[in-house]
């Protein structure tokens, strides 16, 4: 990547598709950059990426499609400007990801369960669209109670959200065990619910219900 496009200061959208692994320089700040777009992107080098998203003062969307976290232990996307945070086909399953995002109000996620969540409050959260995929094929039954662990830790930081679109399979991994179920945060904001894919987890489901006394509607 050209260093005079990683310092440009005029630019205010930027979409990148990486096959192979872009090259970035090491000094990177886009101060006017409100768009970013990822896809393919394979992240190696801890350095560069945390001074992509701290170097884009008024970053409000980040796109991130297919990409990777090779030998990364941890992952991290802190920007206090950011507001629609959209994570596709993303595979985490050896790799913790942090995101410290205080005005999120849409985030998507849809792909691998990460090995672990550190994720800050969300308290203007209005939309949340969550869809975890996991190794079941062959997995230890400690393995599913771990997962359902990670995906309760990462509900937790969605309390304040309205709007929630969940899939099946994530609240089914929660009724692996019941104290899973006894870690719901109590959605109190909560407005609609949707749940997507098939739904076989009554336990959970009802659990969810139970945290979100002012829900208006539910759509299955």
């Amino acid at each position: 990547m050209p260093e005079s496009l990683c310092t440009c200061e005029s630019l205010v959208t930027l979409t990148l598709s990486s096959s192979p692994n872009i090259c970035f320089p090491k000094n990177i700040s886009f101060p006017r950059l409100e768009s970013l777009g990822l896809t393919q992107v394979e992240f190696r080098d801890e350095c560069w990426y945390e001074q992509l998203f701290s170097n884009c003062p008024v970053l409000e969307s980040l796109l991130m499609v297919s990409c990777t976290w090779s030998d990364m232990k941890s992952f991290c996307i802190s920007n206090p400007a950011l507001k629609h945070l959209i994570i596709v086909n993303a595979d985490f399953r050896n790799c913790a990801l942090k995101i410290h995002a205080p005005r999120l109000e849409i985030l998507s996620y849809i792909g691998r369960v990460a090995k672990d969540y550190i994720l800050s409050s969300f308290p203007t959260l209005v939309k949340a669209y969550i869809k975890f995929f996991f190794e079941e094929d062959g997995a230890m039954w400690e393995q599913m109670i771990d997962y359902g662990a990670v995906v309760s830790k990462f509900l937790q930081a969605l309390a304040h959200v309205a709007n929630l679109r969940i899939s099946g399979p994530t609240l089914q991994v929660l009724s692996i065990a019941d104290g899973l179920l006894n870690n719901l945060p109590s959605f109190h904001n909560l407005r609609k619910l949707s749940l997507i894919d098939e739904v076989t987890a009554d336990k959970a489901l009802i659990a969810l219900l139970e945290t979100a006394p002012n829900l208006e509607s539910v759509r299955i």
